[in-house]
């Protein structure tokens, strides 16, 4: 492992460099670079963020469960919500999610109400802060250059800014989770003190809780402490009984070994303690709708194993849109992945085992969600990339030592441009569309089918519908999705997605439907069909 550390020695080549660029003003540019990169940032931010929304679903419910705490209903909420959930005919999402991200989300619903942009600004500056973690916790692991690249790469990253247009917990989860891992380490391996070794342990138990309610899987964080916790003490233990073959005496008037150890297991112990008390308290304080998520655990089998496996070890490639060849880039990250764990084994293994243990739970864990279930481990390991091309720097030979490392990092710089241009331009093209979305329920089709349901059905309506949690927060009609004849029972009337051809019936059906009179159609337009339900209700 010595070609490891052999770039130790070059790791000042980036100050050298910035020396020779700048005629010697390196603490200026050292300075003025970490604020440019969070100001392009921002820009393109801004101009990237719509007023619309897709059809996803589950930013209803967060906005709900968001307007139900402001209103002070949140049992109400789920009470509501659990209508939608039990009569549609497959499971569609969890009655209710953590209430970590509606509670950051409320205080905005209560000042501008359903305010897209408003909304979205909490991601938005989740997003911001996220970065000046990257800035502030790897300045010790990278050197100037490098740690620039990894800021840019999530900096001008078009796909994590595009999804910056979705009202998710994916991206108020990222900054918890990259917080959480970084005081892992300063608090398990590194031993540094924040306040003090009681106080932190509590705050550390307290920021996982945290995590926890924004997103379930910041459980995953409590197992990463664990693991990391359990690596170290055993490894001390052999250190002792190494001492101990040596040596046998004890300074009288000092601290014995047990109390030394008996102290350190008190506060290895109480992350665990504030956390536990945490998650209690907000269980109780909080209605819980999630009980649902485990019925899927009940789908597990090698083959879904399988397949998530593959599905998720390709996922990364989306970080990379906007490059020529997103998988063959995607697959030479990889081995430089490999050596930056292996290069930083001995100060890093909690981000290392972070990944895995996440990694682990998408396999295991039924539903697929894409790209955004990965981005708590892409910070980790576009760093250890970044290790492994600091290594692959000090293997190659020349005569030009400064060179040749500029010729290391170029791929870096190169990925930094195609992001920048892909960036800017979807900029660009929200702005000329002046932030409208032409898909989604803020289109004008639409917000036009919307409001033919809220002045012509009555307000204790049950509409069919295929995105009945978005169909409540636009009219506060009850819904369910149905794709079958079957279960409209107890349904007034039906909403068709022309655009859609799955979860709803078909329009074959329907025209069957309206030959025997068992329906009408009272509303349309080139997206949506409106049918009141007559006969299927006796």
């Amino acid at each position: 492992m010595g070609w490891l550390n052999h770039t130790n020695a070059h790791g000042l080549w980036s100050s050298i460099l910035i020396k020779r660029l700048m005629g010697g003003n390196v603490s200026k540019l050292k300075s003025v670079v970490p604020y440019a990169l969070l100001v392009v940032a921002g820009l393109l931010i801004v101009g990237t963020l719509n007023t619309g929304q897709d059809w996803g679903g589950d930013f209803s419910s967060y906005i709900m469960q968001a307007e139900s705490l402001v209103e002070g209903s949140p049992t109400d909420f789920v009470e509501v919500n659990q209508f939608a959930i039990e009569h549609s005919t497959r499971h569609i999402a969890p009655v209710a999610y953590p209430w970590g991200y509606p509670a950051m989300l409320a205080p905005v619903y209560a000042t501008f109400g359903q305010d897209m942009l408003a909304l979205k600004s909490v991601g938005a500056v989740c997003y911001l802060l996220f970065l000046v973690v990257l800035l502030t916790g790897f300045r010790k692991r990278h050197p100037s250059v490098w740690l620039w690249g990894l800021v840019g790469l999530f900096a001008l990253n078009p796909t994590m800014l595009v999804y910056l247009n979705r009202i998710l917990s994916d991206v108020p989860f990222l900054l918890f989770s990259t917080v959480c891992v970084l005081f892992i380490g300063r608090f398990a391996i590194e031993r540094r003190r924040f306040i003090s070794p009681g106080l932190d342990a509590v705050l550390l138990g307290v920021l996982i809780a945290l995590a926890c309610m924004v997103r379930n899987n910041g459980v995953v964080l409590i197992a990463t402490l664990f693991v990391t916790q359990a690596v170290v003490h055993l490894s001390q233990f052999r250190q002792r009984r190494a001492c101990e073959a040596h040596t046998s005496s004890t300074t009288e008037g000092k601290d014995s070994p047990e109390a030394s150890t008996h102290h350190s297991m008190w506060i290895s112990a109480l992350p665990y303690i504030s956390f536990f008390l945490v998650i209690v308290m907000f269980r109780l304080l909080l209605p819980s709708g999630e009980s649902e998520q485990l019925d899927v655990l009940s789908k597990i089998s090698l083959g879904t194993m399988w397949y998530h496996l593959f599905y998720y070890g390709n996922m990364p490639t989306e970080f990379y849109d906007g490059v020529p060849m997103p998988h063959l880039v995607y697959l030479v990250s990889l081995p430089l992945a490999v050596v930056g764990v292996i290069k930083r084994r001995r100060s890093d293994h909690h981000m290392a085992f972070y990944i895995l243990l996440t990694f682990s739970l998408y396999v295991v864990y039924p539903p697929l969600a894409g790209f955004r279930f990965m981005f708590p481990i892409m910070p980790f390991y576009i760093s250890f990339v970044l290790s492994g091309l600091q290594v692959m720097q000090g293997c190659v030979t020349g005569d030009r030592p400064t060179v040749r490392r500029v010729l290391c990092i170029l791929p870096v710089v190169f990925v930094l441009v195609c992001f920048l241009a892909l960036s800017v331009s979807n900029a660009r093209e929200n702005l000329n569309r002046n932030r409208a979305t032409l898909e989604g329920p803020f289109a004008e089709l639409s917000s036009d089918m919307f409001s033919f349901i809220k002045q012509e059905t009555e307000p204790d309506s049950v509409v069919v519908f295929y995105k009945p949690r978005v169909f409540r927060m636009m009219t506060g009609r009850s819904s369910f999705m149905a794709d079958n004849t079957d279960p409209f029972l107890g349904g007034d009337y039906l909403v068709l997605y022309l655009r859609k051809d799955s979860d709803q019936i078909t329009l074959k059906d329907v025209g069957r439907l309206v030959e025997q009179g068992a329906s009408e159609l009272m509303y349309e337009n080139q997206d949506f069909k409106v049918y009141r339900l007559i006969e299927l209700r006796q």
